[in-house]
């Protein structure tokens, strides 16, 4: 398995041509700040990229063409553009955590339409207004949904309550679906066991 963890590294493009291969991509808690650099679309391998914790402010919006990502960890940047829809295309992805950064708008309908497969989805602290898309109910195994901190408003769409993954499980392993804001905090199950 090939490895990578950042801890201190400068990230520059010219040391991307001997990564390519690489499955796990950890530079998170650096000082990266910018853009990412353009070769990280050649890593055709990755499997799990954290970029979390650093400065990052811009993001290329066709970055990610690994067939196998499945887990994109994006939080705690200064990201404020559009999230990318090329992200839409990775049906294998089952972590998308986003949180702690300032995109704004409506939170992308797509999120639910196209990557049904995420087990976590965490929008937490940014700046999306409007209403929650109920096209966010599609994620049929998501366990984990925090929508807090950020500007939504309008009704909880009623679809909310078909998240099969989270009404299945017991109280003891239960999942909790936090709409912070709309001060509601909820536990989506049928017949839970307390221990």
């Amino acid at each position: 398995m090939s490895i990578l963890t950042g801890f201190g590294i400068f990230l520059h493009s010219s040391m991307c041509p001997n990564w390519i291969s690489i499955l796990i991509l950890d530079l998170s808690r650096n000082n990266l700040i910018g853009q990412l650099p353009l070769c990280l679309e050649d890593f055709q391998a990755l499997g799990i990229l954290d970029l979390s914790y650093n400065n990052l402010d811009s993001m290329l919006t066709n970055i990610f063409h690994s067939p196998y990502l499945y887990w994109l960890q994006l939080s705690h940047n200064n990201l404020s553009e559009l999230l990318p829809s090329s992200i839409e295309a990775y049906s294998s992805l089952l972590s998308l955590d986003f949180s702690g950064n300032w995109f704004s708008g409506s939170i992308p309908r797509w999120l639910g339409e196209n990557v049904s497969k995420l087990v976590i989805k965490n929008p937490r602290s940014n700046m999306f207004q409007g209403n929650m898309p109920p096209q966010l109910s599609l994620l049929s195994s998501v366990h984990i949904l925090d929508l807090a901190n950020n500007r939504l408003s309008g009704k909880i769409p009623t679809s909310f309550g078909n998240f099969t993954s989270m009404a299945m499980t017991p109280w003891k392993h239960g999942r909790i679906v936090s709409l912070g804001d709309l001060s509601l905090w909820g536990i989506c199950n049928s017949g839970y066991e307390r221990d």
